[in-house]
C-alpha cells in the first residue's frame, strides 16, 4: 500500500509537470528548493518522561520542494511538491520516513464577471508531527493519507459587490487497519460569501457554511476492545462520530496602513451529532489575523480561531478549540536573518459531548494542551546558498494520555535554484 501511494504521488505529479513544461518554452518554470539537516531529537518515539522505550538520536532529512507557476492566457496554475526523506540513527521501529505534499492550485477566468478557482491538496505521512494535516492533536504513530480538494465560483454582481460560492471535499486514510477501523473519515462542506468592497482599503461580507462529516467505519464491529480515553469502559463497536454543522457569520478585511493589514470574521455555529448523548450543540466562533511589519527588515503575523471542532478523542464527538499562531522575522544584517514562532491548541472536552456508546456519567471533563516553538538563524553564503540553524520544541499536556515533551535541535544547507 505504501509504495503504491507513493507511486499515485509521482504519476500525479509527472501528469501535472508535463503540459506545465511544454507551455513554458523559452522561461523558467521551475524553482527548486533544497535542504539538507542533521539534526539531534531527544524523543523519536515522542514518549512520556517514564516511558522506558524514550529514545534519543542523531537524524539526517533531505526536505525538497518544487514549485512551478505558469500564467495563463485566462488565468494561472500553481504547482508545489514538498517530499522529506528522513533516516534515523536509532528508532525502534522503521528508521526511515518519506513524506510527501502535493498543492495545485488552479484559476480561470470564465467570463467578465465569473471566475473559478481550484486546490488540491494531497499530502502522505509516514510520522505524524503533533499537529495532524487537518488541524487535530495527533495521539497515535501511525501513516495516513489526507486530502482535500477546494473549489470557489466567484460571481460579480455589481462592481463592488461579488458572490463567492465554494464546495470542499477533505477525506484522511490511515494505513493501519486498528486505526482506519476507527479514524478514517470523509467531510462534505459547501458556503456562500457575500463580499462588498465598502471603501478602498475595507471589504466586508456575510457567510453561511454547512459541513456533514462521516466516519467510514462506524458502527462496525472492531477486531479488539476499544479504549475510550476519559472513561473506564471498553466496547467492540466503532462509536459514530459524525456531524452536520451549519455556521452564519460576517467579517472584515482591513488594510490600515502599508505596514498593517488585519482581517475579523465570527458568527454562530451549531452542530447536529448521529449518535452522542446529547443531539446538538450551538457556539460562537471567531477567526482574527493580523500582519505587521514594523520596518523593511522586521516583520510579525499573528492569528486565533475559536471555534467547535471535530474530536481528536474517539470518546468525544465535538471539542471547543482555541488556536493561536504567532511569528516573526528579522534582519539581522544583510547576511543574516532570524526567525521565530509558536503554535498553540487548547481543547477542552465536554462529558455531555461524548459518543452515546458511552454512559454520560463515565467519562470526565477534561482538555488537552499542545504547542510547538522554533527559532531559526540563517546565514547567506551567496545569492542560491544558505547556512541554518535552528531548535523546535513541541509539548503535549493531557487529561486524557501521558503526555511529552520533544526537542529538536538542527544544522542545515539550504540550496535555491
Amino acid at each position: 500500500m505504501k509504495k503504491m501511494r507513493i507511486w499515485v504521488v509521482q504519476v500525479a505529479c509527472a501528469a501535472l509537470v508535463s503540459p506545465l513544461g511544454w507551455a513554458s518554452e523559452g522561461e523558467r518554470l521551475f524553482h527548486l528548493e533544497n535542504r539538507i539537516q542533521l539534526k539531534y531529537d531527544d524523543n523519536i518515539n515522542q514518549s512520556s518522561d517514564s516511558d522506558t522505550n524514550k529514545t534519543d538520536g542523531m537524524v539526517i532529512a533531505d526536505d525538497v520542494t518544487v514549485t512551478a507557476d505558469r500564467n495563463l492566457e485566462n488565468g494561472f496554475i500553481g504547482l508545489r511538491y514538498r517530499t522529506v526523506y528522513t533516516a534515523y540513527d536509532d528508532r525502534e521501529t522503521d528508521n526511515t520516513d518519506w513524506n510527501h505534499d502535493l498543492s495545485v492550485i488552479l484559476n480561470r477566468i470564465l467570463t467578465p464577471r465569473v471566475t473559478l478557482g481550484l486546490v488540491e491538496n494531497f499530502i502522505y505521512v509516514e510520522s505524524p508531527e503533533i499537529f495532524a494535516a487537518d488541524g487535530t492533536l495527533q495521539h497515535e504513530n501511525s501513516t495516513y493519507l489526507y486530502n482535500t480538494v477546494n473549489g470557489t465560483v466567484s460571481t460579480l454582481i455589481r462592481p463592488l459587490l461579488r458572490l463567492d460560492t465554494s464546495g470542499r471535499y477533505q477525506f484522511i486514510r490511515y494505513d493501519e487497519q486498528a486505526m482506519s477501523q476507527r479514524e478514517d473519515y470523509d467531510i462534505y462542506a459547501a458556503g456562500l460569501t457575500l463580499r462588498n468592497q465598502w471603501a478602498k482599503e475595507t471589504s466586508v461580507f456575510t457567510e453561511v457554511r454547512y459541513e456533514s462529516q462521516s466516519y467510514t467505519g462506524a458502527l462496525d464491529t472492531h477486531d479488539g476492545s476499544i479504549s475510550f480515553p476519559g472513561s473506564p469502559e471498553q466496547h467492540n463497536v466503532v462509536p459514530d462520530r459524525g456531524f452536520d454543522t451549519i455556521s452564519f457569520g460576517a467579517g472584515i478585511d482591513r488594510i490600515f496602513t502599508q505596514q498593517l493589514n488585519g482581517s475579523l470574521r465570527g458568527g454562530l455555529m451549531q452542530k447536529t451529532y448521529s449518535e452522542a448523548n446529547t443531539d446538538n450543540e450551538s457556539a460562537p466562533y471567531a477567526e482574527a489575523s493580523v500582519g505587521y511589519a514594523a520596518s523593511a527588515s522586521t516583520r510579525f503575523a499573528l492569528s486565533a480561531v475559536y471555534s467547535l471542532y471535530q474530536s481528536s478523542l474517539i470518546t468525544f464527538v465535538n471539542q471547543t478549540r482555541t488556536s493561536i499562531g504567532l511569528s516573526a522575522t528579522h534582519d539581522l544584517t544583510s547576511k543574516i536573518s532570524g526567525s521565530v514562532g509558536a503554535t498553540l491548541i487548547d481543547s477542552q472536552y465536554d462529558a455531555k459531548d461524548s459518543v452515546n456508546t458511552l454512559s454520560e456519567a463515565t467519562v470526565e471533563d477534561g482538555s488537552e494542551t499542545a504547542y510547538s516553538l522554533y527559532a531559526r538563524l540563517a546565514y547567506s553564503v551567496n545569492r542560491s546558498n544558505w547556512l541554518e540553524v535552528g531548535v523546535n520544541t513541541t509539548n503535549l499536556s493531557s487529561d486524557y494520555s501521558d503526555g511529552y515533551d520533544r526537542n529538536i535541535f538542527d544544522i542545515s544547507w539550504k540550496t535555491r535554484l
